[in-house]
């Protein structure tokens, strides 16, 4: 088992840019369901969108299904500070 299979970034960036297939979708739900480490990750990269988008002036990509979606940055759940 390599370490891409215990933590798979790279279906948490295809996730990002919305190229994930079915069986890609299934497989990272079910790695997050049991790694907190991943889910972090997964939120900090979707952080990182979402203001690198407020930056340029474009949408950022947000993730589908009952996983993270833009709204409150990973900082502000940290600080308890809103945006």
């Amino acid at each position: 088992m390599t370490a891409v299979d215990l933590h798979p970034e790279d279906l948490v960036d295809k996730e990002l840019l919305g190229e994930l297939t079915d069986s890609e979708r299934a497989r990272l739900d079910a790695h997050l369901e049991r790694c907190s480490t991943c889910r972090f990750e997964r939120a900090v990269r979707a952080d990182f969108a979402d203001e690198l988008a407020r930056e340029i002036g474009a949408r950022a990509p947000t993730t589908r299904g009952g996983g993270f979606t833009s709204g409150r940055s990973v900082r502000s759940r940290r600080t308890g500070n809103a945006r």
